[in-house]
């Protein structure tokens, strides 16, 4: 699988549960690759922390942010040194509330 399809299937997904139920699909180019992802978790209801927004940097360009940036809870995973991000896994229930990045060196 190629990491085109690999991540555009997932962050697809994932966007999704961020945009309740308005859905985005993200293709990379063929010498494109995912260097960072970054966004912030926030609350629903009040009560369940879920992933908010997602911001996602490529070699090429900046995708998103998708979903609703906060301020509570930023936070941000930058490739590895010699690595590349190759996939996506998340916890979901009535939203995203866990999100995994799968790293390849």
């Amino acid at each position: 699988m190629t990491l085109t399809a690999l991540t555009a299937s997932q962050l697809a997904m994932v966007t999704s549960f961020i945009r309740l139920s308005i859905s985005t699909l993200i293709e990379l180019g063929p010498t494109e690759f995912v260097q960072e992802v970054s966004g912030t978790l926030g609350k629903y209801n009040n009560v369940f922390t879920i992933l908010s927004s997602l911001t996602i940097v490529t070699n090429l360009r900046t995708l998103g942010p998708y979903g609703k940036e906060t301020s509570e809870s930023p936070f941000s995973l930058p490739e590895k040194k010699g690595g590349r991000v190759v996939g996506f896994f998340a916890r979901t229930g009535m939203a995203v509330d866990a999100l995994g990045v799968i790293v390849r060196q």
